[in-house]
């Protein structure tokens, strides 16, 4: 979010050429949801901020960049972070996923015997505990998608996705690709 100015209500200016202060409000604007300093138009300072009616955070930012910050649940629960976001991964990162795809893909024999290749797209949710769930093939030969389904389906848990320090439900889409080696002779 780059901001370049903010006028209150009374047309009052808070922030002008990208600096000063931002009032963040609700879509229809019958609520504050949160407020903080800009430096060059980005989150510079402490900020306050109320995500939805269950969970608000506060968090130092340097030139747009989270330094630190806790969210809190209406539970009472606490949760700090120090990124607003992380995307689920496959633990170890995208090296180790590639790995894990490398030694658990068997090239079907009928998709060999027929020459085909290409790519199976798959979309799933990685859920709060790092778990695949709800796999699906949305794109490539049905043959090599049976494949790429059955090792997503056995796929140790992920790291999960936060957002704010809270873990949460995300859903992914990853093209696995399928080629034949040939022997040049």
């Amino acid at each position: 979010m780059t901001v370049s100015q903010c006028i209150d209500s009374t047309e009052r200016t808070l922030a002008e050429n990208g600096n000063g202060t931002v009032i963040l409000y609700s879509d229809d604007f019958r609520y504050t949801i949160g407020t903080g300093p800009i430096k060059d138009g980005l989150k510079d300072g402490a900020w306050n901020v109320t995500l939805n009616d269950t969970l608000r955070y506060e968090a130092t930012y340097k030139s747009g960049n989270v330094i630190a910050g806790n969210s809190y649940a209406k539970s009472g629960n606490k949760y700090s972070f120090n990124k607003e976001y992380t995307a689920p991964e496959f633990m170890g990162g995208l090296n180790k996923f590639g790995s894990y795809l490398a030694k658990s893909i068997v090239y079907p024999l009928e998709a060999r015997n027929h020459n085909i290749q290409g790519r199976a797209i798959l979309t799933f949710i990685v859920d709060r505990q790092g778990i695949l769930r709800d796999i699906h093939s949305v794109q490539g030969n049905q043959i090599l998608a049976q494949e790429a389904l059955r090792v997503m389906r056995l796929s140790p848990p992920w790291k999960p996705a936060t957002s704010y320090g809270v873990t949460v439900d995300v859903i992914c889409s990853v093209p696995i690709s399928f080629s034949l080696a040939y022997e040049q002779h």
